[in-house]
């Protein structure tokens, strides 16, 4: 009876050892593949002409995602931005002056494409000078800042 019980033992133990794999991965099949680190909408600042009198601003986001993305907006605004002084004053404020449509609408960005927008200023006293724009959408805190200046 007692060899039974060691033959017995040995038997399943050899058959759980087995069953374990060890690790491994089976001829013919895969190993699974780590999950993809998606990126990010990525806020992004260009300036042009900096230290003249003419300033070119291209400011906006790129969907560095790999799937479309959709930005809801409130109204027909799809960006504001400021422009601030050495002393932290606002010379310029986009929306300050203007109305907008009020209709929901959404924006679908495909992965890789951007959503961009242009400003030029040109009256702007000599100093150094913070740009800073935000994307007006709904449930999202896209925004970015730089600095310049501008010289005689």
């Amino acid at each position: 009876m007692k060899k039974l019980w060691i033959w017995m033992t040995i038997a399943c133990l050899t058959f759980l050892m087995g069953c374990a794999g060890g690790g491994e991965v089976p001829t013919g099949a895969k190993a699974p593949t780590p999950s993809i680190v998606e990126g990010l909408m990525e806020p992004f600042i260009v300036i042009e002409g900096n230290q003249t009198k003419r300033i070119h601003v291209t400011f906006g986001v790129k969907n560095q995602t790999e799937k479309d993305v959709e930005l809801t907006f409130p109204s027909g605004q799809r960006y504001d931005y400021v422009v601030k002084n050495e002393e932290g004053t606002v010379v310029k404020h986009y929306s300050i002056d203007k109305l907008f449509i009020q209709a929901i609408q959404t924006i679908t960005i495909k992965p890789g494409d951007e959503l961009k927008y242009e400003e030029v200023f040109e009256d702007l006293e000599p100093g150094t000078y913070s740009f800073e724009f935000w994307i007006t959408a709904q449930d999202t805190d896209l925004r970015d800042q730089a600095t310049f200046i501008v010289q005689e």
